[in-house]
């Protein structure tokens, strides 16, 4: 057993001793699963590791070319923010990436392209998982790529969205199994947003929508959607109208262009405007009632009938 014990280890050492911080140290090149050579760490980097563009990675344009086989980029983190004069481009290979976080924000001059993959986000630990809070001097691309956030953390994800124009692109928060949510921040303008329950999201100040929301929630797992401060309304300004079932509001302004938001078997939990709540639709309302016990005065703010897993310091 103890022989067994110790291989064991050996092998989960061998397995996390490969991790690293890989820094791209090629200028003009291509990222693909021949370029070794190209990274600080020695290898391309995998699901465990960081992949770093810097000051000293030597500008010029990276081109992604399915590092980690099937046309998939799958690493831990992009960091890229102090990428000066350099460009990560997706665009002509079309990837589709999985990231826990993505990082670029600065000062520095980049560009990034991000295609028209799939791009997945699945970091939480109440952090910044897609990370543009400086924009400055920075270019985005964001082709028609799609952008979806989902975990099975807790804890929540901190979406700073400024630096990309979503006007093309469907960005999806859900399934958060964990119970955490998606804060988003920065005023982004986003082609088509969706909510894939069970999903959790807050708004910072505003989000533009282009086209039609369509959210359906469940009576077991009700989508919940509030601003980020309690009492103080964040808009979700709609171009189209939309509808909602099964979802949870509060604090949420659904004003602006021609937007009219209606919600069926869904909980006005208070300080909401701009949309209609009805009883009617599909399951009926008793539901709701049962979603209102079930959320009033849990643990932390007693009689603000506001759930715990919101009730934390960002």
């Amino acid at each position: 057993m103890k022989r067994l014990a110790l291989a064991l280890l050996a092998l989960l050492w061998a397995t996390t001793a490969q991790a690293a911080n890989c820094t791209w140290q090629g200028g003009t090149g291509t990222w693909n699963n021949a370029s070794s050579a190209n990274w600080t760490c020695g290898h391309v980097p995998t699901s465990s590791d960081v992949a770093i563009f810097n000051s000293t990675s030597g500008g010029g344009t990276v081109t992604v070319d399915s590092p980690n086989g099937a046309g998939i980029v799958d690493v831990q983190q992009i960091t890229m923010g102090q990428f000066s004069g350099g460009t990560l481009d997706f665009s002509v290979n079309n990837n589709n990436v999985t990231l826990q976080v993505y990082s670029n924000s600065n000062i520095s001059t980049r560009t990034i392209k991000m295609g028209s993959g799939a791009w997945t986000i699945t970091g939480a630990n109440n952090a910044r998982v897609w990370d543009m809070a400086v924009t400055t001097n920075g270019t985005c691309d964001t082709g028609t790529a799609s952008l979806t956030f989902t975990n099975s953390s807790p804890n929540f994800g901190w979406a700073t969205m400024a630096l990309c124009n979503f006007t093309n692109n469907t960005v999806t928060i859900g399934p958060l199994t964990g119970g955490g949510y998606i804060l988003i921040d920065n005023g982004p303008t986003i082609g088509t947003l969706v909510a894939s329950p069970p999903a959790n999201i807050m708004i910072w100040v505003n989000v533009n929508i282009i086209n039609a929301i369509n959210w359906t929630g469940t009576s077991s797992n009700p989508i919940n959607l509030f601003a980020f401060d309690s009492g103080i309304a964040a808009s979700l300004s709609l171009s189209t109208a939309g509808t909602m079932r099964y979802v949870n509001v509060r604090d949420i302004n659904a004003g602006g262009g021609a937007g009219v938001l209606t919600l069926y078997n869904s909980f006005n939990m208070g300080n909401n405007t701009n949309m209609t709540f009805n009883t009617g639709g599909a399951g009926g309302g008793a539901c709701i009632l049962g979603g209102w016990l079930l959320w009033r005065d849990l643990p932390g703010h007693i009689g603000d009938n506001f759930p715990a897993w919101l009730e934390k310091e960002v």
